[in-house]
C-alpha cells in the first residue's frame, strides 16, 4: 500500500507557530509608522498565514485609509524580521521526532508562501534541516505555491507527492499542481471538504509509516 513517494509540508500552521513573535513585530511597525490601529494580535497573525506578506499585510491594515501599503511594508518587514529573529516560533508537538521517522522512508520538502529570512530563520531556530531533501519559498522564487510544487516535483523526479497543509488555500494550490492533499487539522485553517486529515503530528507520522509497510 506504497502510495506516495515523497512528502511536501507547508511551514505556518503545518510544522510551527511563530504568530506571538509576527505580532510583537507587526505592533511595533504601527508604532513606527504612527498608523492609528488596533493591537495586532497572534490569532490576527494566524487567520492570515499561508499569504505572501504584502497580501497579509493588505488584508490586516487594508481598510486603513491612512496607511499606504507599499511605502510601509518595508517597514513591517523588518520589524517583524527582527521578532522572528529574536522571539522564534515553536514547532508544534512531536513535529521533530516525526520529521526524523518520516525522513528514514520518505523524500520531505517545504514549500511556504514565506519571505526568505522567515524560513531561514526557522532553519536556525530548529534543527530539522537535515530531514529534508529540498525547500522553496515565495521570497526565493516569487511564483505561487502551485508553481513552486511543481518546480519542486520536477526539480527532484517525483511521481506521487502528496502536499501537507493546514488552509482552504494550500489546498486549492494543491489541487492546481495535481497532486494529493493532506490536511493538517491541528493548524490555523479551517476546510470543510471532506479530505485525507490529521488531528495532530504524531498521527500523520502513523498514518505515513503505516501505509509505507
Amino acid at each position: 500500500m506504497n502510495k506516495y513517494d515523497s512528502i511536501i509540508f507547508d511551514l505556518d500552521g503545518t510544522l510551527w507557530d511563530a504568530c506571538e513573535a509576527s505580532a510583537i513585530g507587526l505592533n511595533k511597525a504601527l508604532k513606527r509608522t504612527n498608523i492609528s490601529h488596533e493591537e495586532i494580535t497572534a490569532d490576527v497573525m494566524r487567520s492570515v498565514c499561508g499569504l505572501p506578506f504584502d497580501d497579509c499585510l493588505n488584508v490586516i491594515l487594508g481598510k486603513n485609509g491612512s496607511a499606504d501599503l507599499k511605502s510601509i511594508s518595508p517597514i513591517f518587514s523588518k520589524e517583524e524580521k527582527k521578532a522572528v529573529e529574536s522571539f522564534g516560533g515553536n514547532l508544534f508537538e512531536y513535529v521533530n521526532e516525526g520529521l526524523e521517522v518520516l525522513s528514514n522512508h520518505y523524500k520531505l520538502f517545504l514549500v511556504s508562501n514565506s519571505q526568505s529570512w522567515y524560513l531561514k530563520a526557522f532553519w536556525k531556530q530548529h534543527d530539522v534541516k537535515k530531514f529534508f531533501n529540498g525547500s522553496d519559498c515565495y521570497g526565493d522564487s516569487r511564483v505561487s505555491k502551485t508553481e513552486m510544487i511543481n518546480i519542486i516535483k520536477g526539480q527532484y523526479n517525483l511521481n506521487n507527492p502528496i502536499y501537507i497543509g493546514d488552509t482552504k488555500g494550500d489546498m486549492e494550490s494543491t489541487l492546481k499542481a495535481k497532486i494529493a492533499f493532506g490536511y493538517a487539522e491541528y493548524g490555523f485553517g479551517k476546510i470543510n471538504s471532506s479530505v485525507l486529515s490529521f488531528g495532530n503530528f504524531e498521527e500523520l507520522t502513523d498514518y505515513f509509516i503505516k501505509i509505507k509497510v
